[in-house]
């Protein structure tokens, strides 16, 4: 079906959007100016029984783009509760992330579960949100466990398909696109804006996005969360170097035994054991979780539905960004990446908040600030809280509030 997709996708001019039906309707239609394919599915993919959660899988391709990569981008609307007035959000996940991150619960249970109102994601959309979760290109693993098997697309990965630059100009396509396409999936005339919901090496794509193509008409609002900032430090450039150095190749090698207990459900309760035993000494646990504040369960959920794999193209990527660009793709007359952000007016203008955990050790608290303080943004700190678990640990529900109230200050109450 990839070899259809890509003879079909080359008769229009610039995007096409692929549904999750192996036979779905088709209809042409115009997007952000564009030729575009809407491909319907029969029915939404997922829906929750008692909680009323809709999940669509929605897979989107830039005809122009070269390297013919297909966009998973999953959507998550309460037909009933959600507000017309509140923008999108759209997560943009961290390097070795892909977008089931906010979904996975810190107390146990399948992220796959639209009921579980324990999960940051869905406690967000039961609340009036509107959430599409990005996959970008470095996101092998969900693309053959379920874009292939469950939605009939093969992506393609091609070398050199996976660059800074491209996943960051990849956002403005996003925001071009998602906004008017999902004004007729929810099925409303809801708001055709986005909020980016950035985390960890997200927030850096996001901000060298602005330094490139300037802030989007579509986006009018931001919300950074663990974002790492002090790049103008030599000696904290090369330690997140040296972390980097320790958890690739952990997580390549621990990787396949996760993934052997997703697809084997026996053995399971042995992968579950294997954070309680090893998670203290583990470099890749020590550095990206608050184990104070993290169930071990959830760091396996974590493990198994979240980390992409640790490929050569996404490493040179990150090392990349880290030794030559220091956070963007071109240093401007010598001014360092958070000089460009605080000296654009535009993003000084763009309501952000800004989230920070009190023990994360990749992007330390004094990051916020430093990024808080430069752009002119609120700032939220998390206590007990790391970096990956920021987004699923025992404190979610202290996130959730502060996001919630940061779209109801900026664009109108809830409906309750």
């Amino acid at each position: 079906m990839g070899r259809a997709v890509d003879a079909l996708a080359s008769a229009y001019q610039r995007v096409h959007i692929f549904g999750q039906d192996k036979a779905p309707k088709a209809r042409k239609c115009k997007i952000a100016g564009s030729d575009v394919i809407v491909h319907e599915a029969k029915r939404p993919l997922g829906v929750g029984k008692t909680s009323g959660i809709h999940k669509r899988n929605l897979l989107i391709q830039d005809a122009a783009d070269p390297f013919g990569f297909v966009h998973y981008l999953p959507y998550f609307y309460h037909p009933d509760n959600f507000n017309p007035n509140w923008p999108i959000l759209v997560f943009i996940p961290g390097l070795l992330c892909n977008g089931n991150h906010p979904r996975i619960a810190p107390y146990g249970g399948s992220y796959r579960d639209l009921d579980m109102t324990q999960s940051l994601l869905n406690l967000l959309v039961l609340k009036g949100c509107r959430v599409v979760l990005v996959n970008s290109r470095n996101t092998k693993w969900i693309n053959k466990r379920f874009v292939v098997n469950k939605l009939g697309v093969k992506n393609t990965f091609p070398k050199g398909g996976i660059t800074f630059n491209k996943m960051s100009d990849d956002l403005s396509f996003y925001y071009s696109v998602v906004p008017e396409l999902l004004g007729e999936e929810g099925g409303s005339s809801g708001a055709k804006e986005v909020v980016a919901w950035p985390f960890s090496y997200g927030c850096v794509k996001q901000a060298n996005d602005f330094v490139r193509n300037g802030v989007h008409p579509r986006l009018v609002g931001n919300i950074p969360c663990g974002m790492p900032i002090s790049l103008d430090s030599d000696k904290y450039v090369m330690g997140l170097a040296q972390r980097a150095a320790d958890i690739f190749p952990a997580w390549t090698g621990i990787q396949p035994l996760y993934f052997l207990g997703d697809q084997l459900p026996h053995l399971k309760p042995l992968m579950k054991r294997i954070p309680n035993s090893v998670a203290r000494r583990m470099e890749l646990i020590k550095n990206a979780f608050c184990l104070d504040n993290t169930n071990l369960e959830a760091v396996f959920d974590v493990m198994s539905y979240v980390l992409e794999s640790a490929d050569t193209d996404t490493v040179d990527c990150f090392i990349h960004w880290i030794k030559d660009a220091k956070g963007v793709s071109d240093r401007v007359n010598g001014k360092s990446f958070l000089q460009q952000l605080a000296e654009n007016e535009a993003v000084r203008a763009l309501p952000t908040l800004v989230v920070s955990g009190k023990e994360d050790q990749l992007a330390p608290e004094k990051d916020g600030k430093l990024l808080s303080e430069g752009i002119g943004a609120e700032w939220f700190v998390m206590n007990n809280t790391g970096h990956v678990d920021m987004l699923m640990g025992h404190n979610y529900l202290l996130l959730a509030i502060r996001m919630l109230t940061f779209m109801e200050q900026h664009y109108g109450l809830a409906v309750r």
